[in-house]
């Protein structure tokens, strides 16, 4: 393709090289602030940040519907990335697709952390984070019981928060939904083969005295993972041959990175991958409460991801025998994010209904065709609750404070 093209394929290889420079790109091809635009075409979604604190803002999505269900949805995406992922363009937004549905929305936008947060750990993102969002939520619409949905590492937190509110007597979760989670790190895959005593040690002080771990850094060991589609193929076609590749909003959020808190970092990596406390048959403590997976006994529904190489999803499924309740055990096609952000109006990926008695057999599960998302809808209708008006911005309690997507999403 060189020889045929002359200089063009370098010439223009340099461009695509020099643009991805400028953008603040770690990959190539992922950000493009050329043709994506917070507010227009992602994260686009029409609502209003309603609640803000030092840790995150909270949106509260308009409703489209004549009448919504009694009970809310609140959206707890994980904190290491944006959480536009579930608010990509209109036809990939599952934010859009739950208001269409006739489901309340509310959704956390974590801040993206500075120094000044280094000392945050999971205790600050339970109480300063999913229990205020909570909070707010039942405030704003205090007949209301919330089906709590958790993404990636947001699901932690969220499995996190229900067992932290059985502990206290409190019932105030109506379901849990757990997607591509990983709450067993008995196999944790390959990030879990990076992880040992003597690795975090290597990194505890530049961590400490940084304060955070770098957006750039975090997304060097996602994409090493599958370094031959992620890195190399990527950088071959647009540096050498020249070849722009089409513009994708998932990868322009991948790029579009954030930073995480030292402390938060160490207490994920000891705690989860090296104690794997959530797990364990003693409870283990967390603000002042003791911390048991067993006591959830709402519905729960956990989603994989077939090709999921951040949270394999048969370590994910290895924690179903962990609740009080059983599980609606849900695997999809595709991976970590793509498999996610599957909508039902172009489904790129079939999913299947696991099997109870054997859930990692594959053979034993029942076959649906299309988007898992509408098999997840059901689940969610069962706590939905009646219907009823549509609430008031902010429960008619309090003002906007600006429109979604609101400040924190854009901050650098």
């Amino acid at each position: 393709s060189m020889i045929e093209s002359g200089d063009v394929n370098i010439e223009q290889g340099l461009e695509n090289w020099r643009f991805d420079i400028l953008a603040g790109a770690i990959l190539p091809d992922t950000i493009r602030p050329d043709i994506f635009c917070l507010g227009q075409n992602i994260a686009a979604t029409c609502g209003d940040v309603v609640f803000e604190n030092q840790l995150f803002q909270l949106l509260q999505y308009h409703p489209a519907t004549e009448t919504v269900h009694e009970n809310p949805v609140l959206l707890i995406p994980a904190f290491v990335n944006r959480f536009y992922i579930l608010d990509l363009s209109d036809e990939c937004s599952m934010v859009k697709w739950l208001v269409d549905k006739g489901h309340t929305v509310f959704l956390i936008s974590w801040v993206n952390p500075t120094e000044l947060l280094a000392t945050y750990d999971m205790t600050h993102y339970l109480l300063d984070g999913a229990l205020a969002a909570l909070d707010c939520v039942c405030r704003m619409l205090p007949s209301c019981k919330p089906q709590v949905v958790g993404y990636c590492a947001g699901g932690v937190v969220s499995a996190i928060l229900a067992a932290w509110l059985k502990a206290r007597g409190e019932d105030r979760i109506s379901s849990l939904s757990l997607l591509t989670t990983l709450l067993d790190y008995r196999e944790s895959g390959p990030l879990g083969d990076l992880v040992s005593e003597e690795s975090i040690e290597s990194i505890r002080k530049p961590l400490n005295d940084l304060g955070y771990l770098p957006a750039e850094l975090l997304l060097r060991i996602f994409v090493s993972l599958r370094p031959q589609e992620l890195i190399f193929e990527r950088m071959l076609n647009s540096y050498i041959l020249g070849r722009r590749a089409k513009p994708y909003p998932l990868w322009h959020w991948l790029g579009d990175g954030t930073r995480t808190p030292a402390s938060l970092v160490l207490w994920i990596l000891e705690k989860l991958y090296l104690e794997n406390v959530l797990v364990k048959e003693t409870s283990f403590e967390l603000a002042g409460q003791r911390i048991q997976l067993s006591t959830i006994d709402c519905p729960v529904f956990l989603f994989g991801a077939e090709r999921d190489d951040i949270s394999p999803w048969q370590s994910v499924m290895h924690a179903a025998d962990q609740f009080g309740s059983t599980p609606m055990c849900v695997l999809g096609e595709g991976g970590h994010n793509a498999g996610v952000v599957n909508p039902s109006s172009k489904p790129r990926y079939n999913h299947f209904v696991l099997n109870t008695d054997n859930l990692i057999d594959k053979q034993l599960a029942e076959f649906r065709s299309g988007s898992w998302w509408m098999t997840w809808n059901d689940f969610l209708m069962d706590k939905a609750g009646v219907s009823v008006l549509p609430p008031k911005r902010g429960g008619g309690l309090r003002a906007a404070i600006e429109e979604a997507p609101g400040r924190y999403v854009r901050i650098r």
